[in-house]
């Protein structure tokens, strides 16, 4: 049996993208956010909307949307890295203020996707954003 199978790693992965003027709720809805968290081997199993923040739960962990702030948290075998370009793409490179990623250390770096088997990887694809 695949030892992937066998083995679920569930430290976090975690991006906060953090724009400038900007009412993401409006711009990030569920329709754009199902198409942007595809990639990272996500989907939307519901969403909870209050009055300063949209949150969606995941199938691989949680997705936060707040008026200038977007935090998504994944677990598992996931590409988070593969969301960048499309939240970005979807609110403004130009309102992009800073983007941090922060996660534990894995159980297993050997069953994560590339660029999570290495921390020195993951730092290369985060300095690769563009600067607005």
């Amino acid at each position: 049996m695949d030892s992937q199978v066998q083995f679920f790693e569930g430290v976090e992965k975690r991006i906060e993208f953090d724009f400038a003027g900007t009412n993401l709720r409006d711009e990030l809805n569920r329709a754009v956010l199902e198409k942007i968290v595809k990639p990272v081997e996500c989907v939307i199993e519901g969403v909870l909307s209050g009055d300063h923040v949209d949150s969606y739960l995941l199938s691989a962990s949680s997705l936060f949307v707040y008026d200038d702030l977007v935090i998504i948290k994944t677990c598992g075998a996931t590409k988070i890295f593969e969301c960048i370009n499309g939240i970005v793409a979807a609110v403004g490179w130009n309102k992009l203020r800073s983007i941090k990623y922060t996660r534990g250390s894995f159980f297993r770096p050997d069953l994560q996707p590339y660029p999570h088997q290495r921390p020195c990887d993951e730092k290369r694809c985060v300095r690769l954003v563009p600067k607005s």
